[in-house]
């Protein structure tokens, strides 16, 4: 499984997952460092990656436009850089199961700080069908606002 870290999180993680998340990169790795986050998501998308991130404007792009790209998201908070590798090497086989799920689109991973122990939500709306039928149908009951463009 490849991961794409975004530039809110640390340069050190792909090197110090490499064991577990091999062929990982960071943003700057890639010549994508104060990239646009659009920008992100299409490198994301076309190389194969799983983009991770802090980044809520990613989840809101996960949620409209499902995968590819994988969506992580990682509800920390301000942390430290072991933080987030604790994280990820402890919900490193959901993750990957995640990965293998192709009905899946995004992952949210909290802080086990401040949430139940084992809580990840999966989000599902892959195909273009789920899409329409849950986000734009105004009388459906799971219907969202939709998100300016930028």
């Amino acid at each position: 499984m490849k991961l794409l870290f975004d530039q809110n999180l640390s340069r050190s993680l792909p090197r110090q997952l490499a064991d577990i998340y091999p062929d990982s990169v960071h943003v700057a790795e890639v010549g994508l460092a104060n990239s646009p986050d659009l920008s992100v998501w299409q490198y994301s998308r076309e190389n194969g990656y799983a983009l991770v991130s802090k980044d809520s404007d990613f989840q809101q792009w996960s949620l409209l436009h499902g995968a590819p790209p994988k969506f992580i998201w990682l509800r920390v908070g301000n942390c430290t850089t072991a933080r987030i590798e604790s994280i990820l090497r402890k919900h490193s086989v959901a993750i990957h199961t995640f990965d293998l799920d192709d009905s899946k689109s995004h992952l949210m991973v909290p802080d086990s700080r401040w949430t139940p122990p084992g809580l990840l939500i999966n989000l599902n709306f892959n195909t273009q069908s789920q899409r329409r039928h849950s986000f734009s149908d105004p009388s459906h009951p799971t219907a969202l606002p939709s998100f300016p463009q930028s």
